[in-house]
Order: structure tokens, then sequence, then C-alpha cells
């Protein structure tokens, strides 16, 4: 595996990480068909549904708040 394989996933900060989900996806399937299933393929899903579950809270405070700041 090399970096620019998995797009530089190496290096890129959170911000860039929320835009990479298809490519940890990836990145963590691949782990896991390597054998590393117990420990980076696992931290790797971890960081891929934390970015999940920080997206669907956002959207939903954003929706209660999109009229207020319209406003």
């Amino acid at each position: 595996m090399s970096g620019g394989s998995y797009d530089y996933l190496y290096s890129k900060d959170v911000s860039d990480l929320v835009n990479s989900r298809s490519t940890l996806d990836d990145m963590a399937s691949r782990l896991q068909g390597l054998g590393y299933a117990n420990d980076a393929a696992k931290e790797t899903l971890s960081i891929l549904h934390s970015i999940e579950h920080f997206q669907t809270r956002m959207e939903n405070r954003l929706s209660r708040l999109s009229g207020v700041w319209k406003a």
C-alpha cells in the first residue's frame, strides 16, 4: 500500500477526513484484507463512524438553527 493509493489519507487533517469517507472505507476494507482487522482496520472504521455520527448531529442542529441564522 502506498500513500497515493488512498489519496494520501495519512497526511490529511481532521477537516479533510470529513470529506474522505469513501477513502476511509476503502482503507478499512484493505486493512481487513491484510489481516489488520483487530487494530488498524477497527480504528479506521471507528473514525469513519465518528465522522458519520458528527455529520448527522450537525445536520440536525443546522436544520433547527437555519431559520434563526437567516433572521
